[in-house]
């Protein structure tokens, strides 16, 4: 049994379905008529958090490791059977590069060795080379990562992009973005590639090749009073083409004094509550966001989100598909990498 409400505020319908049974998944607040027959799950029927995490942490022994104090946010694809998953690492002098593990499950990954990409640029400097996300056109890998250096505010954290044949050897194109956090959708859209970008708002630009990129004029998806995702939105894996629209999973962060109070209930200082959920675009306009969640499908929950690095963040940038089963990899505290997997609907 469930009921629906539905209002019209401007020219958005927005519907919302409160279901009887838990069971059978959170509202949807449904922004466009093109949405009103998404399932009730989506985009997950159930997400669940590897009970071995983490899968991968960083190299604590050395403290002259360039992992010294964090091995995390990673990117995955898989090619010929192995999963690579480029992840950020981070030495005591908190400089960033960009490493390599390999799996032929994903899940048990072994650490290629030194880092594939590293701080050598003034884009990239002094801050280094963070938080990868990855796709794939042809027979080419395209990685996008936030190079951070010191330069004035608003371009102090460009996306810049590296490409590759083997998975192995990068070339650097340089910055292509002014905001950090690029997730790029593989399939054109009426003859241009778009992604999603920023880490306040989330922005959408487009291109014709993956290197020169427009964006458009105003954000595409913003923070929401009094949700989960009130203080940040932040784009997560790269985004995938569904029958219902294009699926953005992105993070979020609450703001602080709601955070506060949140930690209040647990006796402890607690300053944010980083989560991951989703927003769902029209498959025709990229810049049109037809559905979002209302409660996020992946939370702070065990001690490697909540202590680490940076408190109270779980921060999803990988996503891949096993046997109809999502696999999505995400930084826990900021130190280390964890696995959820979810079932999707789409």
């Amino acid at each position: 049994m469930f009921k629906k409400v539905i209002g019209i505020i401007g020219l958005h319908l927005i519907l919302t379905i409160a279901w009887a049974n838990d069971n059978q998944g959170p509202p949807i607040e449904i922004l466009d008529a093109k949405a009103k027959n998404l399932p009730a799950y989506f985009p997950f029927k159930a997400v669940t958090k590897y009970k071995f995490n983490p899968i991968l942490s960083p190299e604590l022994r050395s403290p002259n490791s360039f992992e010294a104090h964090g091995a995390f946010n990673p990117a995955v694809i898989k090619k010929d059977g192995m999963f690579y998953m480029f992840y950020r690492t981070q030495d005591v002098n908190s400089v960033s590069r960009i490493s390599l593990a390999l799996s032929k499950d994903g899940i048990n990954f072994m650490k290629y060795g030194g880092a594939v990409i590293k701080p050598t640029e003034d884009y990239e400097l002094p801050g280094g080379c963070e938080d990868p996300r990855i796709m794939q056109v042809g027979d080419t890998y395209y990685l996008t990562y936030t190079g951070y250096n010191n330069r004035p505010e608003k371009e102090h954290t460009p996306t810049c992009l590296a490409i590759s044949k083997d998975l192995i050897s990068w070339t650097k194109i340089g910055p292509i973005l002014p905001a950090k956090s690029t997730a790029i959708l593989e399939q054109k859209i009426n003859g241009r590639y778009w992604a999603y970008f920023g880490d306040t708002d989330i922005w959408a630009a487009y291109s014709p090749d993956m290197i020169h990129w427009t964006m458009v004029p105003e954000p595409v998806l913003k923070p929401r009073s009094g949700m989960w995702d009130d203080s940040l939105v932040e784009s997560g894996p790269p985004p995938i083409m569904t029958d219902y629209g294009i699926l953005l999973i992105h993070n979020g962060n609450l703001s602080e004094d709601r955070a506060r109070e949140k930690g209040k209930i647990f006796h402890r200082d607690q300053v944010r509550d980083y989560a991951t959920g989703w927003a769902l675009f029209d498959k025709n306009d990229p810049t049109h966001v037809i559905a979002r969640d209302t409660e996020p499908f992946l939370t702070v929950t065990d001690p490697f989100d909540v202590y680490g690095q940076v408190s109270d963040v779980v921060f999803t940038e990988g996503m891949v598909m096993v046997d109809n089963k999502a696999y999505l990899y995400y930084g826990g505290g900021d130190t280390v990498v964890n696995l959820a997997i979810g079932d999707p609907v789409w």
